[in-house]
């Protein structure tokens, strides 16, 4: 169960780290797998901009 929520924790990780390189202007880089599926996550800045 560890290595399932590491492994989550690792691709959350990648995402938010993601939309702050995209903010600012640096390389987005693909994320690990998720652990399970679950709802794509997509920045809101761009709508509210």
């Amino acid at each position: 169960m560890v290595e399932v929520v590491r492994a989550d924790e690792a691709h959350h990780r990648d995402v938010n780290h993601g939309f702050a390189n995209e903010l600012a202007g640096g390389p987005v880089a693909e994320p690990v797998p998720a652990a399970w599926p679950h709802e794509e996550l997509l920045p809101q800045w761009k709508q509210a901009a």
